[in-house]
């Protein structure tokens, strides 16, 4: 990282000889505050910032807060990221600070543009579209005649759509939290995001006559998986030649959201 001592130490401290050794690693020592990730990205940012001050024959260091608020509008122009409009303030505000300057990102000019630069480059969050109930039910209806891993789907699909569980939920559903009855199915959550108080409830899924019913999956997958008392109820599985067994590790998040 380029740093300006001159700002910090006076001529005749470094013409001293030990003091000039010792000014030598004080760079070295000043980028430390920061993770070595951070502190490359940081000086990847300020090259940038250098390179174009250059060619419009600007001084990089000390900045001109106008000429960097330029700059930035200048990034925003070419439609770059919330992150990379980010760095370049943070890295050339590192920069300026380790060699005894003023901050960039205080000054009023460019911390309005900054601000103003992270609106018009957020990008608005792009939502999945909801399963219709003929799709999830169609799902489950073919999912609960295949193999462990396809019975294990149907379980996830008739257990979040029909008790109207969130993956949080699920993910913590133990063979205990279930108790079968012949006219539903009771879940006891532990804990829910919505349960203030951390007391848990109880979720029920009637059965139902006409296909698919959600509780004849999930009783069908106890059976099929084997799950014994106290086990998760979704986990991994392990493929050996052509069996399929649960593992005691639980699923993930990202293994579910690939599956569904």
């Amino acid at each position: 990282m380029e740093v300006n001592l001159s700002v910090w130490l006076r001529e005749e401290m470094v013409n001293h000889r030990i003091l000039n050794q010792l000014s030598k690693s004080l760079p070295r020592v000043l980028v430390r505050d920061r993770a070595p990730k951070t502190v490359s990205s940081y000086v990847r940012a300020y090259q940038a910032w250098k390179k174009w001050a250059v060619k419009c024959s600007a001084t990089a260091l000390p900045a001109d807060p106008g000429v960097f608020a330029l700059y930035l509008v200048h990034l925003i122009q070419q439609g770059s990221s919330v992150s990379l409009l980010n760095t370049a303030i943070y890295g050339a505000s590192c920069v300026h600070k380790k060699s005894g300057y003023h901050e960039l990102n205080e000054h009023p000019l460019v911390r309005q543009v900054v601000e103003a630069g992270r609106r018009i480059l957020a990008k608005l969050p792009s939502r999945k579209k909801t399963l219709d109930v003929s799709v999830v039910k169609k799902s489950i209806s073919r999912l609960e005649h295949g193999n462990l891993a396809d019975i294990q789907v149907a379980s996830l699909l008739a257990l979040g759509f029909f008790g109207f569980l969130r993956w949080d939920d699920l993910s913590r559903l133990t063979v205990d939290n279930l108790q079968f009855t012949d006219s539903h199915l009771a879940i006891f959550l532990v804990q829910r995001k919505n349960d203030q108080f951390r007391d848990g409830c109880c979720v029920f899924v009637a059965r139902c006559s006409t296909p698919p019913c959600p509780v004849a999956v999930d009783e069908k997958f106890l059976k099929v998986g084997r799950h014994e008392k106290k086990s998760r109820l979704f986990r991994r599985i392990l493929h050996t030649g052509n069996r399929m067994y649960l593992r005691k590790e639980p699923m993930s998040y990202s293994r579910v959201n690939e599956l569904i």
